[in-house]
């Protein structure tokens, strides 16, 4: 099933058999903007984020690489953790916030 709001096509993907999840459907265009390297300073850590076979995805150093779904504009999620992209005041993507189950947005630059 899909829906379109804001200019975003979102996929609801069933979590169980009465809770679904809206996934947003993004296209290259529209993903590559977020691939890059992103450092945080309070983790001493550096996230990889890449376009591969039309889908994003992040990856920390020593660890596989895990795909990040769309919630919406900005906005991703892995697993059970958030990841908040920032932009510029030219709308360039200049990081992201990560939200995980034991941290609350450690900032990615």
């Amino acid at each position: 099933m899909e829906a379109l709001v804001q200019g975003f096509t979102f996929q609801l993907v069933p979590m169980s058999r009465t809770h679904f999840v809206a996934v947003a459907s993004l296209n290259t265009s529209e993903l590559l903007p977020y691939a890059g390297e992103y450092y945080s300073e309070e983790l001493d850590s550096t996230y990889k984020v890449y376009l591969l076979n039309g889908q994003l995805q992040i990856r920390m150093e020593g660890r596989s690489p895990e795909i990040l779904e769309g919630l919406e504009k900005n906005h991703f999620k892995k697993g059970n953790d958030s990841l908040k992209f920032d932009r510029s005041s030219s709308g360039t993507v200049s990081g992201f916030d990560l939200e995980a189950e034991a941290l609350k947005s450690i900032p990615f630059s």
